[in-house]
């Protein structure tokens, strides 16, 4: 693959930058006609880069070249071509150059940072105008003593190029990542080390945005990031799920099915048919669920006295008298069923129980059954048992005027024979509350079917209220 970073030291237009394709050529590497395009472009920075580094970094494109010093195939110049067109900067001066001919003459003789030894008069000798220059190999007398002293090669840089190291440092690098690249590879290794070259560029971010995942707070979030990233190029059939991602999820559509529908525009949320196959592994049976106890008793240690106070809230559900084969559970449905238990009657209602706090809000199904007319009166107490041993206290019960509602509570009453607004169970009284707006409902359907209402001395007709009805209307047309 061409090399798409390169950028002409004359305009300084980069090559990704442009629309069409266009030229770049490198500094040769003959030192003098390097030394011409230096010259040249203008830049003092290239005098201080040796001709190999100029070679391999640098690089002309052909706007600056005449049409003649370039091939027909625009792939590389004419011998002896040179920039001359649209040049921005004035040309070095001689001084300058002077320090490119002296780095790139000896670059290759002495090391950078290396030094000479050189011979040097010591004090108790008189110096001569005609000391040698480096330490030859003589004979010496004790009388011609010489001190040898380090004394830094024309090799290194001078304070004039102190600026440009960093710079040098920087572009020797480059050379060392670009080298394998730039210098006898084939096509073929070279779309490999493209390809390994921005493999490690994606390695290395994504170890950014992993460190950045394991510094979120939240445990949600981070489920929600690792889900999105796992499953951003699969399919939406092959896209996977953990446990905690479904469970997430699904408290979020119990709370609000709407919002949920929603969220699934903005984040990576599993349908609604991967949760109704999630739900269908989790066994429910009409019996008292052990799971929803033992939540409790973990609770309960950890409460105080007030939040463990509860009401048990029960209702229930009208149900077609039909039988069922169900396949999860592989059995027949639709006989009543209290768990432990089946009879070999049709249920025609659903009794479910709820446990609602009166300190804190807590809610919690403990279990249902399917029932024909009403409960047994020993499921309540039983029911009522088991939470109160989870740590929990039941103060009440709470339901509506249902006729299985009712008859439950009836029984209940003649089994341990309670008040009429209560039943007695272990030595405590157990208050029975109805539901407020179903005993509103159930007082006006009451009302209209007998005609009146008495209270003590008091009796009210329903047509007293049809009266004032019709005279409230009159008064409020005049």
């Amino acid at each position: 693959m061409p090399d798409t970073h390169r950028t002409c030291e004359v305009c300084g237009i980069k090559e990704r930058h442009l629309n069409e394709k266009r030229f770049f050529a490198r500094f040769p590497l003959d030192v003098n006609r390097c030394k011409e395009w230096v010259k040249i472009v203008g830049k003092e920075d290239l005098a201080y880069l040796q001709v190999h580094m100029l070679h391999d970094l640098k690089h002309v494109c052909e706007v600056h070249f005449s049409r003649r010093e370039i091939t027909k195939s625009k792939k590389r110049l004419k011998k002896r071509a040179v920039p001359k067109l649209n040049l921005t900067l004035p040309p070095l001066r001689d001084e300058i150059l002077f320090q490119f001919l002296q780095l790139n003459s000896q670059a290759d003789v002495t090391p950078q940072g290396q030094f000479e030894v050189q011979a040097v008069p010591s004090a108790s000798m008189p110096a001569s105008s005609s000391q040698p220059s480096s330490l030859e190999k003589t004979d010496v007398t004790p009388q011609g003593q010489f001190e040898v002293q380090a004394v830094p090669s024309a090799s290194m840089p001078t304070s004039s190029d102190v600026t440009t190291r960093s710079q040098q440092k920087e572009s020797e690098s480059q050379i060392r990542k670009r080298k394998l690249e730039d210098v006898d590879v084939t096509p073929r290794k070279r779309r490999l080390l493209s390809e390994l070259r921005k493999t490690k560029c994606t390695l290395a971010s994504l170890k950014k945005s992993a460190k950045l995942i394991d510094n979120l707070s939240s445990e949600f979030l981070k489920e929600i990031v690792t889900s999105a990233l796992k499953n951003q190029k699969r399919k939406s059939q092959g896209k996977r799920w953990t446990i905690k991602n479904k469970i997430s999820a699904l408290a979020i559509f119990k709370r609000s099915p709407k919002a949920y529908r929603y969220l699934r525009y903005l984040a990576p949320f599993q349908s609604i048919k991967t949760m109704q196959k999630f739900m269908t592994k989790i066994p429910v049976e009409p019996v008292l669920n052990t799971a929803v106890l033992d939540y409790l008793k973990k609770l309960a240690p950890i409460k105080k006295i007030r939040a463990k106070l509860c009401s048990l809230v029960f209702n229930e559900i009208a149900l077609k008298e039909r039988l069922t084969y169900s396949e999860a559970t592989d059995k027949v449905e639709g006989f009543i069923d209290y768990g432990h238990e089946r009879k070999n009657e049709l249920a025609n209602h659903a009794l479910v129980f709820m446990l609602q706090g009166i300190g804190r809000k807590i809610k919690q199904p403990p279990a249902f059954y399917f029932v024909r007319g009403t409960v047994s009166s020993e499921k309540l107490p039983v029911l009522i048992q088991e939470i109160n041993n989870s740590g929990f206290q039941v103060l009440s019960t709470i339901c509506d005027q249902g006729p299985t509602n009712m008859g439950a509570l009836i029984l209940l009453k003649e089994w341990n024979n309670g008040g009429h607004n209560y039943f007695e169970f272990e030595n405590n009284n157990k208050k029975k509350n109805y539901d407020i707006p179903h005993l509103l409902k159930s007082l006006r359907n009451n009302y209209l079917k007998q005609g009146f209402l008495k209270m003590e001395e008091l009796k009210g007709q329903w047509s007293h209220l049809v009266e004032v009805e019709e005279r409230n209307r009159v008064f409020f047309i005049s």
